[in-house]
């Protein structure tokens, strides 16, 4: 017995070992995040995460796919002992999970790559809505119109003006933008799934590595979904006779970009002050200056587009990391 610790000589180290041996454990902490999945997805994301990291260990992604049936398993088995409807909700959690082991690397996540982990999240949310709108015979535009019908009959016996105008404007949001709902409910999961992937990586010793919003680099290919969106939203508004999905996606594509250019344009204005040794308050200063200018005047995402051609920053056009 050693005298200084109270433990066996050679414990220390083989506990050690066990801890270290990530890979072997992936698939348990896969099964839980599997049965939580049907209580809460966002904390399911990021045990799935945690466990297929674990599994996939060192570029071995086929015990991830494996670690990742038996999530799928085991929610499985929790739906149908507690709701079996709940396992269409629970599969975006694994879906987002899995995507973002197979996208990330000992490096991180590219910008462009976590855009990818985003819109995977939110497609497959999506989906599970869809199904679970069709099961009961309708659909989701279907399902959104039926909520903004609740809510002017929830607000119909008032008599105030600038209740009905706010009840208005809330109107038009919900069936103009019912679509970022998704698109921000997949970026919620890629960032529990995230959350898990760096507990794993700090668990094996390693930092997760953060990139400053002045060195933020977005996709290129943003660009191009913001001038499709700005043209479909263009041509819902001038032209008679389109179909009103194409207005629809349109104006959900042209806001979903002009928020990555936004967080662009953000990241030229950050790198500027931080080069002329600006402090953090003057930094968040100048991000709510901005958050004000882009909603007044759309000045942010412009200067956004075109740093993704110009690069004021001169920044090496290999995407940096987001973590």
């Amino acid at each position: 017995m050693d005298a200084s610790n109270g433990m066996r000589p050679g414990v220390g180290p083989n506990l050690r070992r066990v801890l270290a041996n990530l890979p072997s454990q992936g698939l348990s902490w896969a099964i839980l995040g599997g049965a939580v999945s049907v209580l809460s997805t966002v904390l399911a994301a990021a045990l799935v995460a945690f466990g297929l990291s674990c599994a996939a260990g060192e570029g071995r992604t086929r015990k991830a796919f494996l670690a990742f049936l038996a999530a799928l398993a085991a929610a499985s088995l929790a739906a149908a002992a507690y709701d079996p409807p709940r396992l269409v909700t629970a599969l975006p959690a694994l879906a987002s999970a899995l995507a973002l082991v197979l996208l990330a690397d000992e490096t991180g996540i590219t910008a462009s790559r976590a855009c990818v982990l985003v819109l995977v999240s939110a497609a497959v949310t999506l989906g599970s809505s869809a199904a679970v709108a069709a099961s009961q015979g309708t659909s989701v535009p279907a399902s959104m119109e039926a909520y903004a019908a609740s809510i002017v009959a929830a607000t119909s016996g008032s008599q105030s003006l600038a209740l009905r105008e706010e009840v208005g404007h809330a109107l038009f949001l919900v069936r103009t933008y019912w679509p970022l709902a998704y698109l921000a409910s997949g970026g919620l999961l890629a960032a529990f799934s995230k959350l898990g992937r760096d507990a794993w990586l700090r668990g094996r010793g390693i930092r997760p590595r953060r990139t400053p919003l002045a060195n933020f680099d977005a996709p290129l290919w943003v660009l191009p979904a913001f001038v499709v969106g700005l043209a479909l939203s263009a041509a819902s508004s001038r032209l008679t006779g389109l179909p009103a999905g194409i207005g629809l996606a349109g104006r959900n594509l042209l806001a979903a970009a002009r928020v990555v250019l936004f967080l662009q344009g953000c990241a030229v204005a950050v790198g500027f002050l931080k080069r002329r040794d600006a402090g953090v308050a003057t930094q968040a200063v100048a991000v709510m200056v901005a958050a004000w200018l882009e909603l007044s005047f759309v000045i942010v995402s412009a200067v956004g587009a075109v740093d993704l051609v110009a690069n004021f920053r001169g920044l090496p056009r290999r995407r940096t990391s987001v973590g």
